[in-house]
């Protein structure tokens, strides 16, 4: 009699471990489907990510490239503008001096008592090198 009643019993528990097995596998079947899609996902943002950042240096490289394209062009314009005033500056400053010494001439010549003042320190200097302080007071 204790044998036909464990066997039933026997039965019985193996019937609720296999199905507790089977709930168990199921389960870690359906979370490994999820870790599965999760993995797949990050998978793709990643992709998607490293796609922009690919993206960003060759727009930023380009972005400078016409910057570096009009800065040329917009410096070798201004250094072309500001030779021109050098250029200006340099005829002015040929023609001043020119005519001073006949401004010291007209004057009185060694008679003469000149002074030069009020004049900016580039102006004072290229004087002092050019030994106009010789003929005139530089102040």
């Amino acid at each position: 009699m204790i044998k036909e009643c464990i066997q039933p019993l026997s039965l019985v528990i193996v019937d609720d471990l296999a199905q507790a097995v089977t709930s168990v596998s199921d389960s870690t079947r359906e979370e490994l489907l999820r870790i599965r899609n999760l993995v797949a996902d990050a998978v793709r943002t990643l992709e998607t990510s490293f796609q922009g950042i690919n993206d960003e240096p060759e727009s930023q490289v380009h972005i400078t490239r016409e910057l570096m394209a009009n800065l040329g062009q917009t410096v070798a314009e201004e250094v072309r503008k500001l030779s021109q005033r050098s250029d200006r500056f340099s005829d002015e400053i040929r023609d001043v001096l020119g005519m001073l010494p006949v401004l010291r001439e007209r004057a009185g010549g060694d008679r003469s008592n000149i002074r030069l003042i009020g004049m900016n320190p580039t102006i004072t200097s290229i004087l002092a090198v050019s030994r106009f302080e010789a003929l005139f007071h530089l102040a």
